[in-house]
């Protein structure tokens, strides 16, 4: 991340990209894992999972 009114510089190496997309993982861990689950998910079925999802706030308050 650059200091406001600035650009950065190039692209992203494999590492930052990497830091970027890690909290996104159990995210949709969490969204995808049974509700009848030890960890208490959402139980949306993998081929409906996509983070155009995160637009309902039923998501958000879930």
């Amino acid at each position: 991340m650059t200091t406001l009114g600035f650009q950065r510089n190039g692209v992203w190496g494999e590492e930052t990209a990497a830091q970027k997309i890690e909290p996104l993982g159990p995210m949709f861990g969490a969204l995808a894992a049974s509700p009848k689950n030890a960890v208490k998910g959402y139980g949306v079925p993998l081929n409906q999972l996509t983070s155009g999802l995160l637009v309902f706030p039923g998501i958000w308050d879930w």
